[in-house]
């Protein structure tokens, strides 16, 4: 059975990163769906400089029966929820030549994780009253606990045969989904979706694609930049001496200065998450296509002579990377490790007032340039990373604390 939760768009975008970073869930009833997984009966691992055989293995996953549904308003991506899950596997373990030998005794071996079943997907309509998910892409539980004699090599294993039968056999119980479920969603077939991922079971790593969740986040951190007058920042303002020879010096000084507009951030490089064990990594570049500057007022003192004016710029592109770490470990195990501007385009100026001293527009230019490169770099970066600290702590750390990070599913 599905249940819809449909949520506004930015609690939509933010449940697939609050819901990484915990397992808190609400009991809604008994486990009564039970998957017996296909995995191989026996298989071969190298432990050491020994290889072992794992066998008479037997792989289950028990679920809540209701499946949630959390869609994203106005595109097709979703996300599901698979509850109070719990996943099992059993087997024994021997060294490769003592398979057939009855004096050594197998080691018996147990591994289970608990607790929510993330998944991401793509909202496909079947016909006028039918949906189905497609691209169904799923994440284990968190709350993973093997016997004190498991190696690393075979729960990695484990690992990978639970993943690849959540993908086939979970997905699959999502089904149709009916028009009345879906109400409150609305669908706009010009967005696409492809998630690509991989599964390296040599070391539990999986890549997800997160441009769409990226694209709604950022649009939201746009919104709040505007709402919050956080568009327009200011800058320092730039003082410089030139000696134009024959003991003539020129001085020019700038005031009021401001850099916008960092309400029109546009993801520009794939993102993708990374999940490496227990720990997620999100990388990700975005930017401004053009960003201006501008000055109130200029002084520009030549010998005797001082002019005046406004000065108006444009950056012709910045780049900025930013990385963010996921730890299940801690209670609100988000980390914003970083974010630098990784790239400043052309810089051109205009400025009223020069009159006489036109001349120095090109050495101006290089003031301002360097100014910008050495100083609102640096201011650019501390206020693009206070706004998305900002940010995660609102919708991740203080809604670790409440009782409906995991909403209710009900039947």
């Amino acid at each position: 059975m599905v249940a819809n939760l449909s949520r506004s768009s930015s609690q939509s975008a933010w449940f697939f990163l609050i819901a990484l970073v915990t397992i808190i869930y609400r009991s809604t009833g008994e486990l009564s769906e039970l998957t017996i997984c296909s995995q191989p009966h026996s298989f071969t691992v190298q432990i050491i400089e020994n290889e072992h055989v794992v066998y008479g293995t037997e792989l289950l996953i028990r679920h809540n029966p209701y499946i949630g549904i959390f869609s994203y308003p106005e595109i097709k991506p979703v996300n599901v929820v698979f509850n109070e899950t719990i996943i099992e596997f059993k087997g024994y373990m021997s060294p490769e030549y003592s398979v057939t030998q009855q004096d050594i005794s197998p080691e018996k071996l147990s591994w289970n994780a608990s607790g929510i079943i993330l998944g991401i997907g793509t909202l496909q309509k079947l016909s006028k009253e039918d949906y189905a998910v497609q691209d169904c892409r799923l994440f284990l539980p968190t709350n993973i606990k093997g016997s004190a004699n498991l190696p690393r090599n075979v729960e990695e294993a484990i690992i990978y045969y639970a993943q690849s039968c959540a993908k086939e056999r979970l997905c699959q119980k999502i089904g149709t989904i009916k028009r009345e479920d879906l109400q409150n969603i609305n669908i706009y077939d010009k967005y696409g979706y492809n998630i690509p991922r991989v599964i390296r079971p040599n070391n539990l790593k999986v890549d997800l694609s997160m441009n769409i969740p990226m694209d709604i986040l950022l649009k939201k951190n746009d919104n709040y930049i505007k709402r919050n007058n956080k568009s327009i920042i200011k800058i320092p303002d730039v003082t410089e001496t030139y000696n134009m020879g024959l003991g003539m010096k020129c001085y020019f000084k700038t005031f009021n200065g401001t850099f916008q507009d960092l309400s029109t951030l546009k993801r520009t490089e794939n993102a993708i998450m990374s999940n490496v064990g227990q720990t997620h990594v999100i990388q990700t570049g975005f930017g401004l296509s053009t960003a201006k500057f501008n000055y109130n007022n200029y002084k520009l003192k030549v010998g005797l002579i001082t002019v005046d004016g406004n000065i108006l710029g444009t950056v012709n592109g910045l780049a900025i990377a930013a990385k963010l770490v996921i730890n299940y470990d801690k209670t609100c195990g988000v980390n914003l490790e970083y974010i630098k501007v990784t790239e400043l385009g052309k810089v051109k100026i205009k400025m009223t007032g020069l009159g006489p001293f036109n001349s120095l527009t090109s050495k101006i230019l290089t003031w301002l340039t360097r100014m910008l490169q050495d100083k609102i770099v640096h201011t650019v970066e501390v206020n693009v990373r206070d706004v998305a600290e900002k940010q995660l702590s609102e919708f991740i750390c203080k809604k670790n604390d409440s009782d409906e990070v995991i909403p209710e599913i009900f039947p």
